[in-house]
């Protein structure tokens, strides 16, 4: 996991949540996504702030909240009964956000790819939807059995961007048949 990539994340959105698990291990989060602070000492916001060099005028600026336990509504457990892999379609950029859409359960839904930059030098990293209680889908991000983050989904779908989509996927399929008999009429030519 790259430490510096979670604080990025956090100083992008003007956001620092600090959180404690039952195991005294701390989690970080931009309020978006959350990520476990394995293996670092213990801290507090004067001490994260000086740990990653971010300067006192930025810091005035900066939302800082440590609060004793990881919010209760998600697992932050490394197995949840249900969970289900999710299969990643391509990248895209929706507006001015780079965003990744999974395949769910309940149809697709969206990862900013900035949340994904502190997990670029997992192995075997796998995404996998989970569902709170009240029916909310979330994506726990692992890398074998092992927990690394949890990542809201970025709602992006709207009646607009459907229909962006719709026109993209003719256009596609327009080109595709064009690249189709362009290559027949190759093919014909070759023969004569």
């Amino acid at each position: 996991m790259i430490i510096k990539k979670i604080i990025d994340v956090c100083k992008k959105k003007k956001t620092f949540v600090l959180c404690e698990d039952e195991n005294g291990v701390q989690w970080l989060s931009d309020g978006t996504a959350i990520f476990p602070l394995y293996g670092l000492p213990q801290f507090c916001e004067e001490t994260i702030f000086r740990t990653f060099d971010i300067p006192e005028k930025q810091q005035n600026k900066m939302h800082f909240s440590h609060k004793p336990a990881l919010p209760s509504d998600f697992n932050f457990k490394d197995y949840f009964p249900g969970e289900k892999e999710c299969a990643r379609q391509f990248q895209l950029i929706a507006g001015a956000s780079d965003t990744l859409p999974y395949n769910t359960t309940q149809g697709i839904k969206f990862i900013h790819s900035e949340h994904l930059l502190p997990l670029a030098d997992t192995p075997q990293l796998t995404i996998c939807e989970r569902v709170k209680e009240d029916g909310t889908l979330y994506f726990a991000a692992k890398s074998g059995f092992v927990l690394l983050a949890i990542i809201t989904p970025f709602d992006v779908i709207t009646e607009e961007f459907t229909e962006q989509l719709r026109n993209f996927s003719l256009a596609c399929e327009k080109a595709f048949d064009n690249k189709r008999k362009q290559e027949i009429f190759s093919e014909q030519k070759k023969l004569f």
